[in-house]
């Protein structure tokens, strides 16, 4: 890791994201956000909000139109495009709604694919992922396709790709969305030991008001008070 817990890894001041040619060309203006090691953070809005498109611009998959993003105390909007996919394959894990699996992979290819991006060796690299596969999937063979797993099944799969290069920073996009009450515990479970024992800054988006009880910060983009602003970002916890 390389934060210590409660410092800030994910810092947001005076972002700006625009929409060119709609009646509201400000999605939102002048948003600060800060995401720290050890904490889960979450962002709760309404459909059309502008929370993927906030999420994206944290990623650095998508330009601000003004402000600063700084990770580990430092700003990252200059850097190159290959300098920002480097950062991202070292530093972030995506937990996404939609599983985002390669269905082309077995369970197995999945979950080595961070470690393979970073260099790691095909079989320090599947050492590790099977390390993850028996305890989170005990009874799943590795050799196994997304198309043959359960939603709950193909979400852990998600979970091991992401942990599995011990990212600083955790997305989790609507983990919960598709799942029943048990997969959903735990995965929310997971995200809480995620931060605490493993120490990354989790950052949820999710309509699931079950995670304002465990988040030790929580966002709300809500509707802004500016006729050309669509949404402003408060922090209520």
């Amino acid at each position: 890791m390389n934060a210590n817990h409660n410092e800030s890894v994910i810092k947001v001041i005076g972002l700006t994201k625009k929409y060119k040619g709609t009646a509201n060309p400000i999605i939102y203006q002048d948003v600060n956000f800060d995401a720290k090691a050890g904490e889960v953070t979450l962002i709760m809005g309404a459909s059309g909000s502008g929370k993927t498109s906030f999420l994206r611009q944290i990623a650095l998959l998508d330009q601000s139109d003004k402000g600063r993003i700084e990770y580990y105390g430092q700003s990252v909007e200059s850097l190159g495009q290959r300098a920002k996919a480097k950062l991202r394959a070292r530093s972030l894990g995506f937990i996404f709604q939609s599983f985002a699996l390669i269905e082309e992979f077995n369970v197995l290819e999945n979950c080595t694919l961070p470690l393979l991006m970073k260099g790691d060796t095909k079989r320090s690299a599947q050492n590790k992922a099977l390390a993850l596969i028996h305890t989170y999937m005990p009874d799943i063979r590795p050799e196994k396709y997304p198309h043959e797993l359960s939603g709950g099944e193909q979400q852990r799969v998600a979970i091991i790709r992401a942990l599995i290069h011990e990212p600083d920073i955790v997305i989790a996009d609507e983990p919960t969305g598709n799942l029943d009450d048990s997969n959903t515990d735990f995965i929310k479970s997971e995200l809480l030991r995620i931060a605490k024992e493993i120490g990354s800054a989790v950052i949820i988006v999710s309509h699931n008001t079950d995670f304002i009880e465990f988040a030790d910060a929580y966002y709300q983009l809500a509707v802004a008070s500016q006729d050309d602003v669509k949404s402003s970002l408060i922090r209520c916890k």
